[in-house]
């Protein structure tokens, strides 16, 4: 039942055939535009009626007889996502998580929050500015803020937490209706707050990495009955969690999405290699033409992870994972020779270099 004030609820008195064509008009009936009194012949039932009023019998079952429909802010809500970001912990773990794996420093590695905001949100509207706090230095900070982050630092990552649970239980207890929380963290401070979350109605994701996730506390139960769904992207859909899921309520879940399958998206490597475990094209960039976001979409596109570095002569090298994997190398150099047609490849032995 949405944990919804009255006031923003309508109830109409229907009178319509429950067969396959007209269940699908009622089950679409979210299209808050519908009209109901024309499309069902229905009659909105006033404030001080009562539905046992209307129906002092037990009515026929294969009619459709009462229908419950939401203010249309409320239904805006429902659609709405709202974003906290416990950077410390998406950013510690996740260099963690990938960095032996890309064989690059953990100091080397850059979490880019605008990408990663864009992935979580797989297409749908944030309801308030996404809210990331943290209790680290992070040079993306003042950036942040100028994107429409709401950002907040602290000393320790207790303050992180009760921050995030403040901003959260903002939302609950002053928005019109119920939406979607997506918690891009892994301590388990948060359980509390989402299972108020989830009594009122609210749907809760949390967006983090497999490892060093305490929120979770994953029974063999949960696990088994673990299912992928398709879609894009294919996120991890936890049927059955500990400690977050209530057992009173078996219709409210949590969804859990891993952030592992998808870290070359929103994450990248800033620094120099060795150039004996990695192939790495130069680019002599004497204009300081190339950006960040202009190298980073050569490797989105190619799914490979980002790792380039700078030079203060504005040259700059470009690297892929091992030294064998020449098509990867090839594809990036293609790359960036379509970004910039006036580009001269003027060398061309163990390395490749491009005059911008």
């Amino acid at each position: 039942m949405l944990d919804t004030p009255t006031r923003f609820i309508e109830l109409w008195k229907i009178n319509f055939p429950l067969g396959s064509v007209n269940e699908e008009i009622i089950n679409n009936s979210i299209n808050f535009n519908v009209n109901i009194q024309e499309t069902f012949g229905g009659t909105e039932l006033s404030g001080g009626s009562k539905v046992s009023d209307e129906f002092p019998t037990q009515p026929d079952m294969t009619q459709a007889h009462v229908l419950v429909k939401l203010n249309p802010e409320v239904e805006h809500n429902i659609r709405l996502a709202f974003v906290f970001i416990d950077e410390s912990n998406v950013y510690v773990q996740g260099s963690k998580n990938f960095a032996i794996k890309e064989k690059v420093h953990p100091d080397q590695v850059n979490v880019d929050y605008i990408r990663l905001l864009r992935l979580v949100l797989n297409g749908r509207s944030l309801g308030h500015d996404p809210v990331i706090v943290g209790s680290c230095d992070n040079p993306l900070w003042d950036e942040l803020s100028t994107k429409g982050f709401n950002t907040s630092k602290f000393e320790s990552e207790k303050g992180v937490d009760s921050e995030i649970v403040s901003h959260i239980a903002d939302i609950l207890y002053t928005e019109k209706g119920p939406g979607t929380i997506i918690l891009l963290a892994g301590d388990g401070d948060y359980r509390p707050i989402l299972r108020r979350a989830l009594t009122k109605n609210w749907t809760v994701e949390i967006c983090f990495w497999n490892k060093g996730n305490k929120i979770l506390l994953f029974t063999f139960a949960s696990c088994s009955n673990s299912i992928q769904k398709e879609g894009n992207p294919s996120f991890l859909v936890s049927k059955l969690l500990k400690d977050i899921d209530l057992p009173e309520y078996p219709s409210l879940k949590t969804i859990i999405i891993s952030l592992g399958p998808f870290y070359k998206k929103f994450t990248s490597a800033y620094g120099t290699a060795n150039t004996s475990e990695k192939r790495c094209l130069k680019i002599n960039d004497e204009h300081d033409r190339v950006k960040y976001d202009d190298v980073i979409p050569c490797y989105e596109g190619l799914n490979l992870f980002c790792f380039w570095f700078k030079y203060t002569d504005n040259s700059l090298r470009l690297y892929v994972n091992t030294f064998d994997q020449w098509d990867q190398w090839e594809n990036i150099k293609t790359c960036m020779k379509r970004k910039y047609p006036q580009v001269q490849e003027i060398k061309k032995d163990k390395y490749c270099v491009l005059k911008i």
